[in-house]
């Protein structure tokens, strides 16, 4: 499945997406943090302007409580463009896709307002459940 829209409008975007398709989790390990992984969702977001391609996921904590591993907060992921291992990652942080890629390419060489403007392309291998 391919969905095209502006990076601006990628969040309501995948709103929608979120309720209507099934889609595969990875958990991907991180060295950054002790007891913690990358649960990286299957929705590929390419932005063939900048050859980079952008992943949604949850820094997880092991709870020992629990006995498993639970969200503790959520990333933008940045990938080279063709990359489909949600292993092979560039960079992450705690924020939206357009903050990400702003500070990614250090906030010079692009401005919030042309990120917003850029084309994007969702990709999913997905079932369209029931719901």
């Amino acid at each position: 499945m391919r969905k095209e829209c502006l990076l601006g409008e990628i969040e309501d975007a995948l709103e929608t997406l979120y309720e209507t398709v099934e889609y595969d989790m990875y958990e991907v390990e991180i060295n950054e943090f002790d007891n913690s992984v990358l649960a990286v969702t299957g929705i590929r977001i390419l932005v063939p302007e900048l050859k980079v391609s952008l992943r949604q996921g949850d820094v997880c904590v092991f709870d020992p409580d629990e006995e498993e591993y639970v969200p503790d907060f959520s990333v933008s992921i940045v990938y080279e463009q063709d990359e489909t291992d949600p292993k092979t990652f560039l960079y992450w942080e705690q924020d939206g896709f357009q903050v990400t890629l702003f500070n990614f390419f250090h906030k010079d060489l692009i401005s919030m307002d042309a990120l917003s403007k850029m084309k994007c392309i969702i990709e999913i291998d997905a079932n369209i459940s029931d719901n």
